[in-house]
């Protein structure tokens, strides 16, 4: 065995950042293909695919207005306002008018919406646990150092 290719190696050579990168995207794109097609099937009757990012803003940030989860979304306010039409008729989302100002409104997720997205992350895990199911303590204390260390970068660019 090479010293390229013995154990340790790694830490003693240089691993370039772009290499870095694509192990990650890739191993997103696997995370993707193994979970939202189950996912898909589990709530297809619900909502489609391309609402979950609005849904998702919605939980993470109650309350927000329709221009700001256009611009987070990438589309313009009129998609995103039919977008959100179609979640409102669905008693997902809510729209909450301001007492100080009836022209702006605040979105939300309905206790249903709530509800849905819970479902959907316990499933998720649910899914991933069962793949990550094999794997020993220190495998698993990696993974979760790693995605520590990913979760920060991450922050740090989408604070920027």
């Amino acid at each position: 065995m090479s010293d390229a290719t013995s154990p340790g190696a790694a830490s003693a050579m240089h691993i370039e950042t772009e290499s870095v990168a694509s192990e990650v995207l890739e191993t997103m794109h696997l995370l993707n293909r193994s979970i939202f097609p189950e996912l898909r099937r589990q709530h297809e009757n619900i909502v489609a695919m391309h609402q979950i990012p609005l849904l998702v803003y919605l939980l993470r940030h109650p309350g927000t207005s329709l221009s700001a989860l256009a611009k987070h979304l990438r589309r313009s306010a009129p998609t995103v306002s039919r977008m959100v039409d179609g979640l409102v008729a669905k008693g997902l989302v809510e729209r909450c008018y301001r007492t100080n100002d009836r022209r702006s409104v605040a979105l939300a997720l309905t206790a249903e919406g709530q509800a849905h997205m819970d479902q959907a992350r316990d499933a998720a895990r649910a899914l991933l646990a069962r793949r990550l199911d094999g794997l020993d303590e220190s495998e698993r204390a990696t993974l979760l150092a790693a995605m520590a260390v990913l979760r920060a970068r991450m922050g740090e660019a989408h604070d920027a």
